[in-house]
Order: C-alpha cells, then sequence, then structure tokens
C-alpha cells in the first residue's frame, strides 16, 4: 500500500511524542546530576532524582495514550497488560535467568584468572529482597510501561519485528546516556559502547518474551527489574571486575541466544 508523505508523518506522530516526551522528562531530572558532577553545581539529591527520571518511559506512555484514548485507554492497557495468563515456563524463565546468566558469567571468568571484589550476597544475604523490590519498582522494572508496554508496538506498526527490535535497542540505549556523565552512577565507570552491545542482547530477549507471552507487561516488567538486580549481586562492571568489559558483554551475548531459542516455534504462551 503507498502511503502520502503526510500520512505517514501522522502515524509516526505517536512514535516520536513517545520519544520527545520520555527523553525530555528523563533528562532533564537528570540534569542536576549532570551539572553537579560538572562542577556546575554543588551535590544534589541524586537517587530521588534519578529515581525520578527512571519513570520517563512511564510518563510518556501513559502521555500518548492519553492522547488518543483516554483516561479509559490507559486503564485498559494497564489492565490488559497486567493479566496473569502467563505459562509457568516463562515464570521459571523470569526468575531464573536474570540470576543464572551473571552467576555463571562471574563463575567463568573467575575461573579463567579474573580478579572479583567480595560479593555483598555472601555476608549480607538479606540485601537479596529489598534489591528485587527496589528494581521491580523504580530501579528499571517501570521503564517496561514505556519501551514494550507501548513504543515495541508502535514500532512494530511500520517495521518488520526484527528492525524494530533494532530501533528499539538504539532508543532505550541512548536514553541512558546522561547516566554515562555522572559521577554518582554505576554506569560513568565504564564505556556507553559496552551498554550498547548489551543491550542489544537484552532487548532481543525481552522483545521476545513479550511476543511469546501476547503482550504481557508483567512479564517484562518483572523480567527487566530481575536482570538490574541480578547485575547488583553479581556485579560484572566496572572496579567489581577490575574494570574489565568482556563479563557484561558475554551476559549481551547469553541474552542473545536465549532470545534466539524461545522464538523457535513450538514454545508454550
Amino acid at each position: 500500500m503507498m502511503y502520502t508523505a503526510e500520512r505517514i508523518a501522522q502515524k509516526l506522530s505517536s512514535t516520536w511524542l513517545f520519544i520527545f516526551t520520555a527523553y525530555g522528562f528523563t533528562w532533564l531530572a537528570w540534569l542536576p546530576g549532570f551539572l553537579s558532577s560538572q562542577g556546575i553545581l554543588g551535590s544534589v539529591p541524586w537517587q530521588p532524582l534519578f529515581a525520578l527520571g527512571a519513570c520517563g518511559p512511564l510518563v510518556a506512555a501513559v502521555c500518548c495514550l492519553h492522547r488518543t484514548e483516554g483516561w479509559t485507554g490507559v486503564r485498559d492497557w494497564l489492565h490488559n497488560g497486567f493479566s496473569l495468563k502467563v505459562a509457568r515456563v516463562w515464570w521459571a524463565f523470569i526468575l531464573l535467568i536474570p540470576f543464572l546468566t551473571p552467576a555463571l558469567v562471574l563463575g567463568i571468568y573467575a575461573r579463567l584468572g579474573g580478579s572479583v571484589a567480595p560479593l555483598p550476597i555472601f555476608s549480607q544475604p538479606w540485601i537479596v529482597l529489598p534489591t528485587i523490590l527496589l528494581m521491580v519498582t523504580i530501579g528499571g522494572g517501570q521503564e517496561e510501561y514505556g519501551w514494550r508496554g507501548y513504543l515495541l508496538g508502535q514500532l512494530e506498526k511500520h517495521w518488520q519485528p526484527w528492525q524494530a527490535d533494532l530501533i528499539l535497542t538504539v532508543i532505550h540505549s541512548l536514553w541512558h546516556l546522561p547516566l554515562f556523565f555522572i559521577t554518582m552512577t554505576l554506569q560513568s565507570g565504564y564505556s556507553f559502547w559496552v551498554f550498547l552491545a548489551f543491550g542489544f542482547g537484552f532487548t532481543l530477549l525481552a522483545n521476545q518474551l513479550y511476543r511469546r507471552t501476547r503482550g504481557s507487561l508483567l512479564a517484562v516488567v518483572c523480567l527487566h527489574g530481575l536482570v538490574n538486580a541480578g547485575l547488583d549481586i553479581f556485579p560484572l562492571v566496572g572496579p567489581a571486575v577490575a574494570g574489565v568489559a568482556w563479563p557484561f558483554l558475554l551476559v549481551g551475548l547469553f541474552f542473545a541466544l536465549l532470545a534466539l531459542v524461545i522464538r523457535l516455534p513450538g514454545r508454550n504462551q
């Protein structure tokens, strides 16, 4: 079907509105942290600012849905996305993979002679549950209301799934860019390009899980939060692994391979 330039622009308007809103909200909230890191401002309350900015994709999704479908559409979107009708195999996958993968890679790194910092989980095992709750709610999981819950569907209206995967990888990764210039963050201790490569594997995995669970927002919220929790409990970047990049990249590769596996036909929904 042929489209006029005006019709294409109309169809893409929601995508661009989402991107501008998500980036604008987040980067504005994180701006004081950037200015403080550059010596332009004094100390700032970074943790609340980070948590506020991390809600940018959620804010953008709600704004876009309200614009086209009103509050009824927003309510239905949340209700449908949080359906518990997800096969048990996927819940097992979501609960195990985010922790087994970084633990396995950290073990490989140590086995090859890498220097591993002491893991707090062994001296403070009680931190596991608070870490999980934090990451699922405001430490990454909440981003999924926007990335998979809204933007992926918009992208797949105009591009093939593999193209949507690539585009979303770039949009999602670049959204994090200010964190690499803010000294209070873990991201300031390693390269953005390493994060981009890891993000490709993570995006493939999260997108495939979202598709295989028929658009379960709850599934990808939990996956994202638990992946972040797993990487917090078994750190694979920065001083924790003496600045070596390949363990983090290896996790991204494992995620990409898992995405290919669950894409195979015949998997349960």
